[in-house]
C-alpha cells in the first residue's frame, strides 16, 4: 500500500515524544522506543504487521499481543491514535499537529492525509447544545479514485 502525508520535522517530534514520556515517569524500553521511531519515521498509518516488520528489521521480535499492548499504552498517553478504514484491520499513527483526515483510493489503495478546513469544533459544540451529546472524537475519511487511477480508465 502506498502512503503519503504532510511532512513535519519527524526527528524533533520523536525526541519530544520520548522526552515527554520520560518526564512523566514512563519507562523507555527498547521496544517502546522502536515503536515510536517506526510511527515517527513517516506520516502514514501503520498496521501492526508493518510495525512488527519494522521491529524485526531492527532485530526486535515481540509477539503481536505485546505490540498491541504497547500501542494501547501509547494511545492512553495520547501519543498514538487508532484508525479503522473498514478493511478488517486497524492502523495506527502518531497524534501530531492539527487533526487531519485521509483520502483513500479504492483502485490502488494509496492513502493521503489531508486537513479539512471545515470547523468541526463548532459542529461538535452545536451537537452538544442541541442534543446534550458530547462528541469526544470523530472520524471522517474520503474514499474515491485518485487522479492517476482516473487517467487509466
Amino acid at each position: 500500500m502506498q502512503l503519503s502525508c504532510i511532512k513535519l520535522n519527524l526527528m524533533a517530534t520523536r525526541k519530544q515524544i520520548l522526552q515527554e514520556l520520560q518526564s512523566n515517569g514512563c519507562r523507555m524500553t527498547p521496544l517502546r522506543s522502536s515503536i515510536i521511531e517506526a510511527l515517527s519515521s513517516t506520516h502514514r498509518p501503520w498496521s501492526v504487521q508493518g510495525i512488527r516488520q519494522y521491529l524485526a528489521d531492527s532485530m526486535l521480535t515481540p509477539d503481536k499481543t505485546t505490540v498491541y499492548r504497547q500501542l494501547e499504552f501509547l494511545e492512553k498517553q495520547n501519543i498514538v491514535r487508532e484508525i479503522d478504514f473498514g478493511e478488517g484491520m486497524k492502523r495506527y499513527e502518531l497524534v501530531q499537529g492539527d487533526h487531519h483526515h485521509h483520502l483513500l483510493c479504492t483502485e490502488c489503495n494509496k492513502i493521503k492525509c489531508i486537513e479539512v478546513e471545515e470547523n468541526f469544533r463548532s459542529q461538535e459544540e452545536a451537537i452538544l447544545k442541541t442534543t446534550d451529546f458530547k462528541v469526544t472524537r470523530h472520524m471522517l475519511e474520503f474514499f474515491g479514485i485518485c487522479k492517476k487511477c482516473q487517467s487509466k480508465k
